[in-house]
C-alpha cells in the first residue's frame, strides 16, 4: 500500500467499515507514514469536534406561532407539515453523517476489538512471551514513551501471558496479555491525563471494559465474562496505586 491508496480507506477505516485484510494493510501502512496518520487524526478530530458542537434543533417561537395558525387551512397545514418534515430530514442527514459510527468510546471499543481479533487471527498475540513481569517490563522500555507496570496474576487466575506492541486509535500502544483458563484478555494502556472509572461495552461477541487510573487509560478485552475483566481491572488498577 502506498500513499496514494489510503485517502479514500481512512473514512471506512475510521467506520470500522474495512474487512480484516484491508485494515491490516492500512494500519501497517499508518505505522511507517507520518504524513497519513496525522491526516487520520485530522479527520478523527473533525469528525469528533463536530459531534461536540452538534444542539438539539429548537424551533423559534415566530415559526411555532405560525404553524398554530397554518393548522386551520388544510392547504396550509400540508405546507407547514412538509416544511417541518424537512426541516427534521435535514437534521437526521447531518446527525448520520457525524453519529454513523456512534460515540468516541464504542468507536474506539470498535478499533480494541479489531486489534485482539487480528492478534489471535493471525497468531500474533505477543511479540515477547513470558510469565515473567521483569522480563516483559524491560522490554517496553524505549519502545513506547510511558512506563508499562506489569504484574503476573496467576495466583488470582490472571496468568501473565507477555506483550507486544499494537496501533489503536492512531498511536502506537502497549499490550499486555493475560489468560483466563481457556481465554486470552487483551490489555491495552497508554497515556490518558484525568481518571475516569470502569466502563463496560458488549460487541461483537466480546467484552470491553475501559478505565483511567493514574495517567494510563485501560482497555481490556476478550470473549471471556465481563466478571472476569472487572476482576482483572481492580489487579490491575492495584499496580499503580
Amino acid at each position: 500500500m502506498n500513499c496514494a491508496q489510503p485517502p479514500p480507506l481512512r473514512g471506512a477505516h475510521l467506520d470500522n467499515e474495512l474487512d480484516v485484510r484491508t485494515s491490516l494493510e492500512l494500519e501497517a501502512h499508518l505505522r511507517d507514514c507520518a504524513a497519513c496518520r496525522a491526516e487520520l487524526a485530522e479527520l478523527r478530530a473533525l469528525g469528533e469536534a463536530a459531534r461536540a458542537h452538534l444542539t438539539r434543533f429548537a424551533p423559534a417561537p415566530a415559526f411555532e406561532a405560525r404553524l398554530a395558525t397554518a393548522v386551520g387551512d388544510p392547504a396550509r397545514r400540508r405546507r407547514a407539515w412538509l416544511a417541518s418534515a424537512g426541516a427534521a430530514l435535514a437534521i437526521a442527514a447531518v446527525l448520520l453523517v457525524f453519529l454513523r459510527t456512534g460515540g468516541p468510546d464504542r468507536r474506539l471499543a470498535d478499533e480494541i476489538i479489531d486489534a485482539h481479533t487480528r492478534s489471535l487471527l493471525v497468531d500474533h498475540v505477543t511479540d515477547v512471551q513470558s510469565s515473567d513481569q521483569h522480563a516483559v517490563k524491560p522490554w517496553f522500555n524505549g519502545k513506547v514513551p510511558f512506563g508499562v507496570p506489569v504484574a503476573d496474576f496467576a495466583a488470582a487466575g490472571f496468568p501473565l501471558a507477555g506483550g507486544r506492541l499494537d496501533y489503536v486509535g492512531g498511536r502506537e500502544v502497549a499490550a499486555l496479555v493475560y489468560r483466563r483458563r481457556n481465554h486470552v484478555i487483551n490489555a491495552f494502556l497508554w497515556p490518558e491525563a484525568g481518571e475516569a472509572r470502569p466502563q463496560e461495552i458488549a460487541a461483537r461477541g466480546y467484552a470491553v471494559l475501559h478505565f483511567a487510573h493514574a495517567g494510563l487509560a485501560w482497555w481490556l478485552v476478550s470473549d471471556a465474562s465481563p466478571a472476569d475483566l472487572r476482576e482483572l481491572e481492580g489487579l490491575l488498577a492495584g499496580l499503580t496505586d
